[in-house]
């Protein structure tokens, strides 16, 4: 029989282990954005630390030959924890509408009723976008 071929992987043992820690920090990030208000704010937490890792992994896997299609995924997914990083700060903005939102729909019974819910989020996202933008002394055009 032909000698035992192991199937080691070619990256060091360090970042092997951030790559895992890496993952495990991206999914908590994309479930806790997913999950909305209130929760989504703990993405601004694990965003960051998901994006620290996975930056220390590819950092640990420079030296390391063959490992391409590790490197994109890597990068990837410090660009959707970056991502999701910024959406999480975006939420913190627009809170209030989008509770308001929240607490329109559980109330809407009807199609009409959700058209109306839906009317006056995009008013309110509006007014706080024109808000915001006269802080800086802009308009919208």
């Amino acid at each position: 029989m032909a000698e035992d071929q192991t199937n080691e992987s070619p990256l060091p043992p360090g970042a092997r282990r951030d790559s895992r820690i890496f993952m495990l920090l991206l999914l908590v990030t994309v479930v806790l954005y997913m999950l909305s208000i209130p929760l989504a704010f703990g993405a601004i937490l694990t965003g960051p630390a998901a994006a620290i890792v996975g930056i220390r992994a590819l950092w640990r896997s420079m030296a390391t030959p063959k490992v391409a299609t590790f490197r994109y995924a890597m990068v990837a997914g410090v660009l959707v924890s970056a991502f999701a990083t910024f959406m999480g700060l975006v939420l913190i903005v627009f809170r209030e509408p989008v509770e308001n939102l929240q607490e329109c729909m559980a109330r809407a019974i009807t199609t009409s009723a959700e058209d109306a819910c839906e009317r006056e989020y995009t008013a309110d996202v509006e007014q706080l976008a024109d808000d915001l933008l006269a802080r800086v002394g802009l308009t919208r055009p």
